[in-house]
Order: C-alpha cells, then structure tokens, then sequence
C-alpha cells in the first residue's frame, strides 16, 4: 500500500512538473533567425581586404622567387641542348631540375600553409564578430546564407553586418 501511496505521489509531483514546463514553454517567443553571406562579409570588411592583401603579398613574394628558379632551369636546359660546347652536362642538369622541383614543392607548401592560416584568422575573428552583432541586435539564430534557401530579403543581414564589421575594425 506505502508503494502505490508513494507511487501516485510521484506521478501527481511529475504531472504538474510537466504542467509548469507546458506553461513556460507557451510564454516562450518564436526565436528571432537572421541569413548572413559570411564569405561576402570577409571579402567586403576592411579586416577580410586588409587579411588577403597582406596574404597575397607574402604569395606574390613566393611566385617571383619560383619565375627565378624557373628562369634559371629554361637557361640550364638552352644550354644543354645547344649544338655544340656546352658547360652544362646532362647530370648537372637534372641535379638542378630536382632541387629546382624541390624548392617549387616547398614553396607550393608554403603557399597552402599560408592560404590555411588566413582562412583560420578570417574564420576566427567572423565567428567572435557574428556572436558579438547578434547579442547586440538580439538574434536568436544566424544562418550561413549558402546552406538557405530565402525570399524575403529583409531577413538577410550581410550589408549591415559588413558595416558592423567595419566600425568594429575602425575602432581596434
């Protein structure tokens, strides 16, 4: 008898558990969802211009260093196939081809590694920036807009979130 006793008092205590929670959940608002292009806003914020610039430069830096080696191996190989005396042997040649291909794998390396740390520091600030916007404008939910399909613009927030970005940026 104690057990059905504590039994029925453990599903009136349950039951009206539920009833409370039923009740918040019926005073709760509909989240307020946003769209947002982020690739659009690190390719249009002064921080996403000023990342890639300096990023390319370093690249641009590599892609002359590697016209240079390849400069040389086009010389090298005129020379070898040159009709007559030649300084340059055939082993000399394809000893320098190799290290020529080496230095162009490391600074193809370079390039990728370069490009992998401007992707994690664009990635990294956007990710901090789009948490601090929506708990200042006081959305709920931000969508990335490549995996949405909207019609009613208003809800994408891409301009003024570039904007944003760009006071923000001013201000560091």
């Amino acid at each position: 008898m104690k057990k059905l006793i504590i039994y029925l008092v453990i599903c009136l205590a349950s039951l009206l558990n539920d009833r409370a929670s039923l009740a918040q959940l019926k005073t709760l608002s509909p989240p307020l969802v946003v769209i947002l292009d982020l690739k659009e806003a690190s390719e249009q914020s002064y921080f996403g211009k000023k990342e890639l610039q300096e990023a390319n430069k370093k690249v641009d830096i590599y892609k002359k260093e590697v016209d240079v080696k390849q400069k040389y191996i086009n010389n090298l190989h005129t020379e070898l196939i040159k009709s007559g005396k030649s300084t340059v042997t055939p082993a000399f040649y394809e000893s320098e081809l190799r290290i020529a291909q080496r230095f162009v794998e490391d600074k193809n390396l370079e390039i990728a590694d370069i490009n992998k740390k401007l992707t994690i520091k664009i990635n990294d600030y956007m990710k901090k920036a789009v948490m601090a916007y929506a708990r200042e404008k006081k959305y709920d939910i931000v969508l990335p807009s490549q995996s949405v399909y909207t019609v009613y613009e208003p809800y994408n927030i891409t301009i003024d979130f570039i904007n944003y970005l760009n006071k923000e940026y001013k201000n560091e």
